[in-house]
């Protein structure tokens, strides 16, 4: 998969945010190998509205930590530490000046 195409997909789920400062962004990944990548179904609650992407390698994950940078209110990263590659820790890395 093309980091472009994950761009896109990306960017299609953001746009369905409309609130920038009622969004979240969710990043997840699992002890059990998947996909590199997919998309997770869009939540609302307490009025704010949230997607989540299923990060599977660390090549993914960089990249997409990057592209998402400041295109919502909050990130949140659940991870399993039983990965190949550690979810937290890149996360951690790119977002280190951030609130």
């Amino acid at each position: 998969m093309k980091i472009e195409s994950l761009y896109a997909q990306i960017d299609k789920e953001i746009d369905s945010l409309e609130t920038p400062e009622k969004s979240i962004i969710f990043l997840n990944n699992t002890s059990k190998k998947r996909k590199n990548f997919f998309i997770l179904p869009r939540r609302k609650a307490l009025n704010y509205k949230s997607v989540g992407f299923f990060i599977g390698n660390e090549v993914i994950c960089e990249n997409v930590c990057k592209y998402i940078d400041g295109k919502a209110k909050y990130i949140l990263v659940d991870t399993e530490n039983k990965q190949n590659f550690n979810l937290f820790s890149i996360a951690k890395r790119i977002y280190r000046n951030h609130k």
